[in-house]
């Protein structure tokens, strides 16, 4: 952070804001083959092996997948969506040991505008 073209404390901004970010990470994925779903819920991620497998959709569904990526917090997606049995026992218990009592927010906002 704070870098741009190796200058440091440049700072640059997406064109398109974050959404263009989240943009071009989807054509990049979806070119690679994966598919991509939204406003879907996920009721549970299944495993075999040791290894996702896929996932069940709230509405039944089940989608087999050789990767599932996810976006909700460690404590969501490793005990809530997995079953915590799948998981390595020293594992259940770091992610139980994560503390969320603290956020951290950023906003990036224009200088040198005047409010009337």
């Amino acid at each position: 952070m704070g870098e741009v073209e190796g200058q440091r404390g440049v700072w640059a901004y997406v064109e398109g804001g974050m959404g263009g970010v989240s943009k071009a990470l989807s054509l990049c994925a979806q070119s690679h083959g994966a598919e991509i779903r939204t406003s879907q819920e996920v009721s549970s991620i299944t495993s075999r092996n040791g290894k996702a497998a896929g996932l069940v959709l709230k509405s039944g569904e089940e989608i087999k997948a050789k990767v599932v990526l996810s976006n909700a917090t460690p404590k969501v997606t490793f005990l809530d969506l997995l079953e915590e049995k799948s998981l390595p026992e020293d594992f259940v218990k770091s992610v139980r040991a994560i503390d969320y009592s603290s956020a951290t927010m950023k906003i990036n906002g224009k200088q040198g505008l005047k409010s009337s």
